[in-house]
Order: C-alpha cells, then sequence, then structure tokens
C-alpha cells in the first residue's frame, strides 16, 4: 500500500509513504502492527525508479506523509516516535548533501497531545496541516502555520468553510 505521495520538483524525487514490507511479505512489529514508512523514487527518462527508504523509519513507529520545502532542503513529515507531544507529532530533517539529518520535532506551538497528520509545505514556504487537538469546530481542521526564523507561528484555524463540525470523507 503506497500512499501520501510529494514530488519535489527540484530534485525530481517522488517521496510517499508505504507499508513496511520486506519481499513481498508484511512485516508487523512487536506490537503487531503494521508500521508505515517513507521512501523515494528518482524520475528519470519518463519513469520513477530506484524505490529506497528513508532513513527515519523504524521498525517500532510508524513514518509517513512526507512534505518537502519549496528548495528542496526540509522534509516535514508525520510520525507517532516516542518522546513526542500527543499522538502523533509532525517532525522534519534537513538535507545536508545528498544526506537527511536525523529527525526533529516541530516543537509545541505545532504539536499537541492529538494528532497533527497530512503536513504541507507551499510554495510560498507556509504549513498547512490537520489537527485534532488545536482549537477548532470538532474533529481534524486545516492549519497554517509560517517559519520565522527558527520557529513556527501558531497555527491559524482556516476557518470555514474549509473547516466545519464534521470530518467528511470523500
Amino acid at each position: 500500500h503506497d500512499a501520501a505521495p510529494f514530488y519535489d520538483q527540484n530534485d525530481k524525487k517522488l517521496y510517499f509513504t508505504r507499508n513496511n514490507h520486506y519481499r513481498g511479505r508484511t512485516i508487523t512489529s512487536k506490537d503487531g502492527q503494521v508500521k508505515l514508512e517513507l521512501y523515494f523514487a528518482t524520475y528519470i527518462d519518463n519513469k520513477f525508479t530506484g524505490v529506497r527508504p528513508l532513513s527515519v523509519n523504524s521498525k517500532t513507529y510508524s513514518v509517513g506523509q512526507p512534505t518537502v520545502s519549496p528548495d528542496g532542503n526540509v522534509l516535514i513529515f508525520a510520525s507517532d516516535k516516542p518522546g513526542g507531544y500527543g499522538g502523533i507529532d509532525l517532525y522534519y530533517c534537513v538535507r545536508k548533501g545528498n544526506v537527511w539529518s536525523n529527525a526533529k520535532n516541530l516543537g509545541p506551538a505545532i504539536n499537541t497531545a492529538g494528532d497533527e497528520l497530512y503536513p504541507y509545505m507551499s510554495p510560498e514556504g507556509d504549513l498547512y496541516f490537520a489537527s485534532n487537538f488545536h482549537p477548532g469546530f470538532g474533529g481534524f481542521d486545516i492549519f497554517k502555520s509560517t517559519r520565522v526564523e527558527e520557529y513556527w507561528t501558531i497555527p491559524e484555524n482556516l476557518g470555514m468553510p474549509v473547516n466545519s463540525s464534521q470530518d467528511v470523507y470523500a
């Protein structure tokens, strides 16, 4: 199962979430759950090739839902990695050459005791994401935050009609 793709036009790489598999077998962790991992493929000669895992993957927690900054140097993703602020937090890595740094939590301005999911960085560099804990209309709402130097602004609820009192699934 592959999902939540993000195409980085700068680097011609497609980042995506994949269930934890090994040689066609689904692998479960010690808690009996299938964890999610991040992969990328490079676009060469009109096709995606060389699917490889990212170094942020773990057999004990999930990572997924990637987005990359407009300059291609920051990777943001969701994870239930231990030590966060809630169930699922947003983390980031910085590109150094062809290698991503260790993952760091985006911090308490973004992450809450609830779940933060589906990050997206706009071409302007604004971070959009869903949260079920920041003040909103109920369930998951969409929020926007802007990076100011090393910090992110307090997330702004996008309000209605983007958000409502119900989570609607297509």
